[in-house]
């Protein structure tokens, strides 16, 4: 969605109580200061498929605002990235741990481990 949004295509990303400080943290990581979510009034982990539809049914409002809000286009301009980063190692392992340190130390992660890209990819 942040890819989309990069391309000036507004998104609203849908989430559920308790994830809105992941999502918006998703984006600052990716250089947004503020994306537009649209939260759930509540968990939908065992609900049927009738009761979901309803709570995103109820969630419109936030939806509409989300699409339709006006652009930062300078905000759009920063996101975008400006150079290829290459991370050389010893092996492919080296590497990525040394890929996923970096961009922990940048605060381009959270934490979580990293699959490098690569041309092939």
């Amino acid at each position: 969605m942040l890819e989309m949004e990069k391309r000036g295509l507004p998104t609203v990303s849908i989430v559920v109580p308790g994830f809105c400080g992941d999502a918006e943290m998703t984006a600052k990581v990716n250089g947004f200061k503020n994306i537009a979510l649209a939260e759930l009034q509540q968990e939908t982990y065992f609900e049927t498929k009738e009761n979901i539809l309803k709570l995103v049914e109820n969630s419109i409002a936030q939806i509409i605002e989300g699409l339709t809000k006006q652009v930062d286009e300078a905000e759009v301009e920063a996101a975008l990235p400006s150079e290829i980063i290459t991370i050389q190692g010893d092996d492919l392992l080296n590497a990525t741990e040394k890929m996923n340190r970096h961009f922990l130390s940048e605060g381009w992660s959270d934490g979580f481990p990293l699959v490098p890209p690569t041309p092939k990819a």
